[in-house]
């Protein structure tokens, strides 16, 4: 089984794959990339708060019809916000 580590090209990469299935609101999933971006651009507990902030409000959706990938990308933002420091 691969683990890819939690990383901002991979919470993109879930947040591509929900576009494609339409797991999620396209309004949703634009939010969720300015947040990331943003996000990004910050550094330290600002980063963390940022990052724990989107997995919060990701963990709110209930993912339509892509729940599975979903919690993948809520835990992925989860992850990455923990690995702040």
């Amino acid at each position: 089984k691969l683990v890819w580590p939690a990383s901002f090209p991979l919470v993109r990469a879930y947040l591509d794959q929900l576009t494609r299935s339409k797991g999620l609101a396209p309004a949703r999933i634009s939010a969720a990339r300015t947040s990331l971006a943003s996000a990004e651009k910050m550094t330290g507990g600002q980063r963390k708060s940022a990052l724990s902030a989107l997995a919060s409000d990701l963990g709110k959706e209930s993912g339509g019809s892509d729940a599975a990938k979903m919690k993948m990308l809520t835990a992925a933002v989860k992850d990455l916000a923990a690995a702040q420091h």
